[in-house]
C-alpha cells in the first residue's frame, strides 16, 4: 500500500511523493527512468536555466516537457505555457516577459526568443537520491487560453494547487 499523499500544508511538497528512488517513474521505447534518475536529470537542467522568473515550455517530446517544467520548478521559476505556438501568441508572451527563454527540443522559427535545445543536451546526469520538495506557494505554471472569445486570459497555478488537484484526481481514480 503506498504512502498517503502530503498534505498541503507541509512546508515542501515533493515532486514524487509516492515513488522510492529506484521506482520507475519515466518510460517510452528508448529508456526507463527511476525517481533518483529522472531528479537528478531535472537537477542537472535547471543548473543551466537562465536566472529569471519564467521560462516558456514549447517542448513536444513528454520527456524534455516534464524535464523542463521540473527543472523549472526546481530553480523557483514559472513555466509559462501558451494556448498555441504561433508567432502571434508567442509574441505576446515575449512582450510580457522581455528576455524570456523557451525550452526547446525541435527547430524554432521565431524570432526574438532566446531557445535552450533540450534535445542538443547529454541525458546523463548522476541519481538525485532526495526529492527536497517544493514550497506549496511556489507559483509553477501559468496557462494562457487561446483568446478565441477575446484577448487571451492568463491562468496562474501554484505548486500546492497542482499537487492538491493530482491528489483529488488520484481519489477519483481508486
Amino acid at each position: 500500500h503506498p504512502p498517503a499523499w502530503p498534505a498541503l500544508n507541509r512546508p515542501m511538497l515533493p515532486l514524487f511523493p509516492r515513488h522510492h528512488a529506484r521506482q520507475v517513474v519515466y518510460t517510452d521505447t528508448q529508456r526507463n527512468l527511476s525517481r533518483a534518475q529522472f531528479l537528478g536529470l531535472a537537477y542537472a537542467l535547471s543548473e543551466k536555466l537562465p536566472e529569471q522568473a519564467h521560462c516558456l515550455n514549447v517542448c513536444d517530446d513528454r520527456l524534455f516537457f516534464m524535464l523542463g517544467f521540473c527543472a523549472a520548478l526546481l530553480r523557483g521559476q514559472c513555466t509559462l505555457l501558451p494556448a498555441s505556438r504561433t508567432e502571434s501568441s508567442l509574441t505576446d508572451i515575449v512582450r510580457l516577459h522581455p528576455g524570456i527563454t523557451a525550452l526547446c527540443d525541435g527547430p524554432q522559427a521565431f524570432a526574438g526568443i532566446n531557445y535552450l535545445h533540450l534535445e542538443a543536451l547529454p541525458l546523463d546526469a548522476s541519481p538525485h537520491e532526495h526529492d527536497e520538495g517544493i514550497p506549496p506557494s511556489t507559483l509553477a505554471a501559468e496557462l494562457f487560453t487561446s483568446g478565441s472569445t477575446g484577448a487571451p486570459q492568463s491562468h496562474r497555478k501554484t505548486w500546492g494547487m497542482l499537487t492538491q488537484g493530482a491528489q483529488q484526481l488520484a481519489a477519483e481514480l481508486r
